[in-house]
């Protein structure tokens, strides 16, 4: 099994057991960013028997993301301009190519001004303030009860487990 570290935080965030797909907004891919849909799961061993939670954010199941946050879109976008530029840096110390990465960074912008009002911003399990996790809620989403997390290819190291 892999496991996908976040760059920055060096957080276990994702592993290969979690289908993902490119994320597509009104018909275009944006490449290098993907998106992977949580659901609802029956916690088994809980002390309520019928207790359901996210299958990527709980501590148990998943990576014990915690959030969400309550960032204002201004704060938001401080933040991911300061991850873009760690990401990138980290990138081209590593000696990647980082074009892909921005690229990738700079459709995400455009993206996010359109659609950051269905945004919940998380933090990894320890809780690095200089990353995060971009839970999102799209038409389909309300009505599974989870929204689908969105993730850069780039700013993920594959751990073999």
């Amino acid at each position: 099994m892999l496991v996908y570290l976040d760059l920055i935080s060096n957080d276990p965030i994702l592993s290969d057991a979690y289908p993902w797909v490119e994320l597509r907004y009104q018909g275009q891919t944006l490449a290098g960013i993907m998106a992977v849909q949580s659901q609802l799961v029956l916690k088994t061993g809980s002390a309520e028997p019928d207790m359901k939670v996210n299958n990527i954010i709980d501590t148990d199941l998943g990576f014990g993301y915690e959030g969400p946050s309550a960032l204002s879109n201004v704060e938001f976008i401080s933040l991911y301009k300061n991850w873009c530029n760690r990401v990138k840096q980290k990138l081209e110390d590593s000696g990647k190519n980082s074009r892909p990465f921005m690229a990738s960074a700079k459709a995400f912008m455009d993206f996010t001004r359109k659609e950051y009002s269905r945004f919940e911003i998380y933090s990894p399990k320890s809780f690095n303030v200089e990353t995060f996790i971009v839970g999102w809620w799209d038409e389909d989403d309300h009505a599974l009860g989870c929204p689908k997390f969105l993730y850069f290819k780039d700013a993920l190291q594959e751990k073999k487990v």
